[in-house]
């Protein structure tokens, strides 16, 4: 987890404290803490029956998903899809051509190949041969929508893996369902990414903590937010080992491998988790130099952990300059 909420910080023994609610998604944890009077229960009722929708649509260990019958169908054979899984598409494709393909959504074949799925790492290196067969499949060109998001269709045979999203988008769709049960104070965290609306009890914005690349469970930074969304894409947790050498779960569009560069991990602000999640790992993709000068270009706030001789640096934009 590489994001998660300080609940405490800053507060005192006797102030008031929101009620959280905890339990398993999508192959991960959650944390729904709750500044409104609506039911504990309920409110977990309502954000595990959004996660469901979002695990029954994009979910790569579901045969029976959206996305795996996506995977399944022709090519050039038109598909009608979810709200869900338009939404999640329309998001990945507007992140993909802002970021010149640094966010690919189509590159599934390869995170299996590498080993980044349900199936075992692969014992040696993938072959440049493999690689470049399946990188010739793929990119933002060879997706295809129709009808507002409502059809979708692939234009060769590339494998769509929305894992790098649909998280994100998990939180968006349950914070919006429990603002339509009237609560509309609350922290919502699922693996590491983050919604936030309205106040704590104690009237300040929540506290949010950057996990430290040193130590698990450890805390680099604070910052404070509220009605924003901040996602974080790292590699110091998802990893493979391979003949020895370690490689980073995050693919590379322009080379079919895992990236090599010395960014630890980058934190997106945004105005949903969505979309914090995509550019976060679009900034992954870009490394420390380019995403910098991405991010500044783009007025992304974004948050660089980096990697150096001695131990880690910093860099941020926007709210995080003066983190």
């Amino acid at each position: 987890m590489l994001l998660f909420a300080l609940l405490c910080i800053g507060c005192a023994l006797k102030q008031p404290e929101s009620v959280l609610v905890t339990g398993t998604t999508l192959g991960t944890s959650y944390r729904l803490s709750l500044n409104c009077d609506l039911n504990p229960q309920l409110a977990k009722q309502v954000a595990e029956a959004a996660f469901a929708r979002v695990d029954q649509s994009m979910s790569t260990y579901r045969k029976d998903s959206e996305l795996m019958r996506f995977n399944a169908s022709q090519i050039e054979e038109w598909q009608a899809v979810s709200e869900e899984f338009g939404e999640v598409i329309r998001m990945a494709i507007e992140v993909g051509r802002l970021t010149n393909g640094a966010f690919d959504p189509t590159l599934g074949a390869l995170v299996r190949l590498w080993g980044f799925s349900d199936r075992e790492p692969p014992q040696t290196t993938p072959s440049a041969a493999e690689i470049d067969r399946h990188l010739s499949q793929s990119g933002l060109s060879q997706l295809e929508t129709g009808r507002g998001k409502k059809m979708v269709r692939r234009l060769s045979s590339f494998e769509l893996d929305l894992s790098a999203i649909a998280k994100g988008y998990a939180v968006d769709l349950a914070i919006r369902d429990l603002e339509r049960n009237a609560c509309h104070d609350l922290l919502l965290e699922v693996g590491g990414e983050v919604g936030v609306r309205g106040l704590r009890p104690d009237g300040n914005a929540w506290t949010l903590g950057i996990e430290s690349p040193r130590q698990s469970g450890g805390v680099t930074h604070t910052l404070r937010l509220s009605n924003a969304a901040i996602a974080t894409s790292g590699d110091y947790r998802n990893r493979v080992v391979i003949e020895g050498q370690v490689y980073s779960h995050t693919i590379d569009p322009a080379t079919g491998r895992p990236v090599t560069h010395d960014l630890a991990s980058v934190s997106v602000i945004s105005a949903s988790v969505m979309r914090a999640d995509a550019l976060a790992t679009a900034l992954n993709v870009m490394g420390p130099s380019s995403g910098l000068r991405f991010a500044r270009r783009h007025q992304i706030e974004a948050f660089f952990i980096i990697r150096t001789e001695t131990g880690y640096d910093a860099m941020g934009t926007g709210r995080f300059e003066s983190l």
